[in-house]
């Protein structure tokens, strides 16, 4: 529980944010990873289904194709997260 203090951050003397609670850092990296998964769900699917009916040399390369699409959907993802916090933080 708090102990009723804030915590404040301060970026370059004009602006005092309060710092977010534990709960609401949870809240948001739940959100954060809900949505993770989603968008490498929604990767993973159109690429293994559709491609497979279409034209498919095997399963094995049709759930492959599938893996790396999720790896390409999470590393724009992390990367563009950072620098929007990083832009949040910085002001």
């Amino acid at each position: 529980m708090s102990s009723g203090k804030v915590r404040r951050l301060k970026l370059e003397d004009r602006y005092t944010l309060p710092a977010p609670s534990p709960q609401a850092r949870v809240r948001a990296a739940a959100a954060d990873s809900i949505l993770l998964a989603t968008a490498c769900l929604i990767s993973y699917w159109l690429t293994a289904r559709p491609l497979s009916l279409v034209y498919s040399v095997s399963t094995d390369n049709d759930a492959l194709g599938g893996m790396r699409a999720v790896i390409a959907t999470v590393f724009p993802f992390r990367d563009s997260h950072t620098k929007n916090l990083a832009a949040a933080v910085s002001g």
